[in-house]
């Protein structure tokens, strides 16, 4: 993996470890999305200076949802998953946490099969990483 991924994901997962209640912790949620945004932050800009990206400000935005990367439907569904433990209206309501939990394994399900659809057409072409 290279630099901007690593810091991408580091934050990412330092984000979701702040995730939850402060009880029995050494260092305080706030603090821990505070170091996991910066570490997002700064692989984000890495990057984006690595590709020669950065937008000008009067280019407009298309976004479509089908073309997101793998990586991204799995962070979503992991996120709907557990969102229960961070949201207290869905883990009082049954039906609501059961709707979220299948929506989430769905998506997460539906993202690591493009993951490895794309990881067979790489060793397929010979474009192993």
């Amino acid at each position: 993996m290279d630099k901007p991924s690593t810091f991408i994901y580091t934050g990412l997962f330092i984000i979701v470890l702040g995730l939850g209640d402060d009880k029995g912790r050494l260092i305080p949620n706030e603090y821990v999305w505070i170091l996991g945004g910066l570490g997002l932050i700064y692989g984000i800009f890495l990057q984006l200076k690595q590709e020669g990206k950065i937008f000008p400000a009067n280019t407009e935005w298309k976004f479509d949802i089908r073309k997101l990367p793998s990586k991204a439907y799995i962070i979503i569904g992991v996120g709907l998953l557990k969102m229960n433990r961070y949201i207290d209206v869905v883990d009082q309501y049954l039906e609501l946490n059961i709707i979220a939990t299948i929506v989430g394994a769905l998506i997460m399900l539906y993202g690591l099969s493009i993951f490895f659809r794309e990881k067979r057409i790489k060793k397929e072409s010979g474009n192993i990483e």
